[in-house]
């Protein structure tokens, strides 16, 4: 089943105008009140089944500023087979302000699944990017028992220029020793890209956790990372960071994106 969403997001005299078109399994519902205007992807159904393809399309335009943020973890059940594949991709102009949360993705025993995010930022732009992967259902004892998870991520200029990627493969059946080496007794990783902002994140201390902060390449922004025995102990430290990175201090932060 193939199902996508694209919006646009304008900024108007009365706020933010939505221009939104999707298929009838996603749906997009706001605004709400926030720091920013805030917007919730829904997936109304289960979650991820064997052959299902989903894309996203999220673009904020010149002075746009909002939020755009899941209502419900993202289920992968078991699809062996062609497995499930999410594209996302992310344009954000000039002097817009994009906070997107990917939210928790939760890969059930088998699970096959490929996530694709790619991003456009333009000079002047701010994005704050974040996931949430567990591995696997740890509460039903399913840690590591997915088959597969494929995940890849690009940040390029209007260009196309390529400014960072990344790209990991995890088969536990195959891995399982160079993978526990890597992450220890943790059940979760959290990632958040804070883009176009030249101040360094404070990450505050949060009980069963180990995080840390690396800049980016080109100089574009900042990755923080963080390993959790719980979802909401990752999710918690992200959020820290992306609230400190939505309410700046009064020192202006200068654009960090190198033009192609």
């Amino acid at each position: 089943m193939k199902e996508s969403l694209r919006a646009s997001f304008t900024p108007t005299d009365r706020g933010i105008a939505l221009r939104c078109t999707s298929t009838a399994a996603l749906e997009l519902r706001g605004p709400f009140p926030g720091t920013l205007p805030r917007y919730f992807l829904r997936n109304v159904t289960a979650g991820m089944l064997e052959g299902d393809e989903y894309e996203v399309e999220i673009h904020a335009t010149e002075g746009a500023r909002v939020t755009v943020a899941p209502t419900s973890a993202a289920k992968v059940f078991v699809a062996r087979d062609r497995g499930t594949k999410l594209t996302t991709r992310i344009e954000v102009e000039r002097d817009a302000v994009l906070d997107y949360d990917a939210g928790l993705t939760i890969p059930h025993a088998g699970a096959s699944a490929r996530l694709s995010t790619e991003i456009v930022l333009h000079e002047g732009a701010r994005l704050a990017y974040g996931d949430t992967f567990a591995f696997g259902r740890l509460a039903h004892g399913e840690r590591f028992a997915f088959e597969r998870f494929e995940s890849d991520l690009r940040v390029s200029t209007p260009a196309r220029a390529t400014r960072f990627a990344r790209r990991s493969v995890l088969t536990p059946a195959t891995q399982r020793r160079q993978i526990e080496a890597s992450v220890g007794d943790s059940g979760v990783l959290g990632t958040l890209l804070l883009l176009g902002e030249v101040n360094r994140p404070v990450i505050e201390d949060v009980a069963g956790t180990y995080a840390g902060v690396s800049a980016l390449p080109h100089g574009i922004g900042w990755q923080v990372q963080v390993l959790a025995r719980r979802p909401e102990q990752a999710q918690l430290v992200l959020a820290q960071a992306r609230e400190a990175w939505l309410t700046p201090s009064s020192q202006p932060a200068a654009s960090a994106l190198v033009p192609a």
